[in-house]
């Protein structure tokens, strides 16, 4: 089956030099049975390639071609009716979707099984919980036996569990040879999902390749941008004018596997001499500080400072699982209270690895990182009997 729009071209659009284009020169193909992602900061045309992508929106110019059925994840639950059971939601969801009826009677028990929706099938939806709609929009989705998915997001969603079996099921779908589309701004999840990717920076296409390369580069960005911002700040008498994470090699990257050394170089300026300073490296977490070295615990601190230098920090084998990662750097001078660098987020970087080479850790990452602290620590349980005299 192949579906194409043709090209579109509205005419009476002007060209104005001031015109917002939320998309424009995007060049881009995706291979049957791939997985492709596309990552990129709030508002840099991501969702609205996908509703080209899904027949949603009409592109001004150019042409989009798409072969075979398309299942698009854009907005799970789009089309449910409150006032209607999860049972006719199914149906008819399914039917915007594309499925035929027959089709969706075949599937509607794994459908059922999926959302765990079983015991509430025949009520309305509006007296459903919110994560009860996400997940029977997901399972719709999900089985309509499309041969091109478009998902924004959705591993965003619902609780812990469910966003472990919604990548298990996506999963299974790439080993039936579905060819997926992918944005999130869950980078360690493009990067062990997708074997490429696309980085779209207001509504231009910045990178396409390989999806670690791609994401190396929106990080380095997204850092170096970051620094930007934090030194045009004025009346700061140190100014971070620019911050790099190194491998073990001493190569900049901005993705580290786990147990990897992780090597942060800070470039700083100082606008008057400082006395003792001591500089701070904390790594944060999605939920709160993770770790941190500082010079006023190792007495590492120069005695004055001033001009240009180049600070260096190295922790060893850290112990982080698959996630997204801050690096919050400040600095005071002797010992005072005043910071000469406000505690700000100098960098970000991400620990992409599939655990597989690290046996106990597969077992039990697949099991709880979703739900636990992301620091990865070995671990045995012992008990001996007897524990206790029974009462």
């Amino acid at each position: 089956m192949e579906r194409l729009r043709r090209p579109f071209d509205r005419t009476g659009v002007a060209e104005v030099s001031d015109a917002f284009w939320a998309l424009r020169d995007i060049n881009l193909a995706v291979r049957r049975g791939e997985a492709f992602g596309i990552v990129g900061p709030n508002g840099s045309g991501k969702t609205t390639l996908l509703k080209l992508l899904a027949g949603i929106s009409l592109a001004t110019r150019g042409t989009v071609s798409v072969r075979g059925r398309v299942g698009s994840l854009i907005e799970l639950g789009a089309g449910f009716h409150p006032e209607l059971t999860g049972r006719e939601n199914i149906f008819l969801n399914g039917a915007i979707l594309g499925m035929a009826r027959q089709g969706i009677r075949r599937r509607l028990d794994e459908i059922v099984a999926f959302a765990e929706v079983g015991e509430f099938l025949d009520v309305p939806l509006k007296r459903y919980s919110s994560g009860m709609v996400v997940r029977l929009g997901f399972a719709v989705a999900a089985h309509v036996g499309a041969e091109v998915l478009l998902m924004d997001e959705v591993l965003s969603v619902g609780d812990a569990r469910f966003q472990q079996r919604c990548l298990g099921r996506l999963r299974q779908l790439r080993q039936e040879g579905v060819t997926t589309v992918l944005v999130s701004h869950n980078l360690p999840t493009v990067g062990l999902f997708c074997e490429r990717a696309a980085w779209l920076q207001r509504g231009e296409v910045m990178a396409c390749g390989p999806a670690g390369e791609v994401i190396e580069a929106y990080q380095r960005d997204a850092s170096r941008m970051e620094v930007s911002a934090a030194g045009a700040r004025d009346g700061e008498v140190l100014i971070v004018e620019d911050v790099r994470l190194l491998n073990s090699a001493g190569e900049e990257a901005w993705s580290v596997r786990y147990q990897d050394d992780l090597q942060i170089r800070l470039t700083f300026r100082c606008r008057e001499r400082l006395f003792r300073p001591a500089f701070t490296l904390t790594v944060r977490g999605t939920e709160g500080r993770l770790f941190q070295a500082s010079m006023l615990l190792d007495g590492r601190r120069p005695e004055t400072l001033a001009g240009r230098g180049v600070l260096e920090c190295i922790f060893r084998r850290v112990p982080l699982a698959p996630g997204s990662y801050h690096i919050v750097g400040s600095a005071k001078e002797a010992d005072g209270v005043a910071y000469v660098l406000p505690p700000r987020v100098v960098g970000h970087f991400t620990v992409e690895d599939d655990l597989a080479a690290y046996g106990w850790v597969a077992e039990r990452a697949e099991a709880f990182l979703p739900e636990v602290a992301p620091v990865i620590v070995d671990y045995a349980w012992q008990i001996r009997e007897p524990v206790g005299d029974p009462e």
